[in-house]
């Protein structure tokens, strides 16, 4: 697939009309992306949003604890997360989580359309672990 509308991604505060296409990967658009806002890549490269794991000052018994998220804990959405990377990941802010081989240090495997879209057209594959 071949990624070519661009322009409309952004919050409204900043033009990117200049950012031209086509982009044949979702990771190549990262790149653009991070070329610019290579503070937002690394801020997201440490949250608990991306992690899907983080601090958990408040909840009883875990108070010390930094890695309890929806990869390591029974909820009552999704139910749990290993065996279903490729279902949960089709609305993650990630290309490519399928299972636990996935790199979360790899800026390019951020998905910053899937928040900073502004067509409305963008979506991902249901089953494809972030694919677009």
């Amino acid at each position: 697939m071949v990624l070519i509308a661009f322009s409309g991604m952004a919050s409204a505060a900043m033009d990117h009309s200049f950012i031209e296409g086509p982009f044949e990967t979702g990771p190549q658009v990262t790149v653009k992306c991070i070329t610019c806002h290579p503070d937002a890549a690394n801020e997201m490269l440490d949250s608990a949003h991306w992690n899907w794991a983080g601090p958990t000052p408040d909840v009883v018994g875990h108070e010390t604890e930094t890695t309890i998220g929806k990869t390591n804990v029974i909820n009552n959405y999704c139910i749990a997360v290993p065996s279903n990377e490729p279902r949960c990941t089709s609305c993650h802010v990630g290309y490519g989580w399928k299972d636990s081989t996935f790199d979360f240090t790899d800026k390019t495997n951020i998905d910053c359309l899937v928040c900073h879209d502004g067509t409305g057209t963008y979506k991902k594959i249901p089953t494809g672990a972030g694919a677009v």
